[in-house]
């Protein structure tokens, strides 16, 4: 359980990994970007970032698949239910998520705010309020059980394409 926000420019985590009714980390990555010698890509954009929530292990399964190009006609593994945000560049990100027993991913453009995970209304309350991506998970850090930790960020602008822990 988890809570991923972007408002446009950043998209930030928290880092709390919980299984069942156990907080097993507050350390957890849940933030990932391509390696120097890798493209991800989304329905044929270029990806530069991604956040996830949902089942631990996941990740690794969408980024091996965005390294072939990810779209709807990609198969998964149907044991993992996620949601993912891959971050194209600024005001453009696609909504990645599948369900358990489910072997293909819903995939939607997203242009505006968006947060996903235990903590996703909370923090999508928190921009409509003005908040930015960082301070909504903050906030929703406060509210949510299930989140927690420290906080990840990555920012697309051209001087500060990077993740940075607050």
């Amino acid at each position: 359980m988890t809570t991923v926000a972007w408002d446009g420019k950043t998209l930030a985590s928290d880092s709390q990994a919980t299984a069942s009714d156990s907080v097993c980390t507050l350390r957890e990555q849940k933030i990932f970007y391509p390696r120097d010698n890798e493209i991800w890509m989304v329905n044929g954009e270029k990806i530069l970032a991604v956040g996830y929530a949902g089942d631990c292990g996941a990740e690794f399964e969408v980024q091996d698949l965005m390294l072939e190009g990810l779209t709807y006609k990609s198969t998964f593994n149907p044991e993992s239910s996620f949601g993912a945000l891959a971050v194209a560049g600024e005001g453009r990100a696609w909504i990645v998520s599948k369900d358990t027993d489910k072997t293909h991913a819903a995939i939607s453009l997203q242009q505006d705010p968006y947060a996903m995970g235990s903590g996703g209304t909370i923090a999508r309350a928190a921009m409509l309020c003005g908040k930015n991506a960082i301070e909504a998970v903050r906030i929703t850090i406060e509210m949510d059980v299930y989140s927690g930790g420290r906080v990840q960020s990555f920012t697309t602008s051209a001087e500060a394409q990077n993740i940075k822990q607050d």
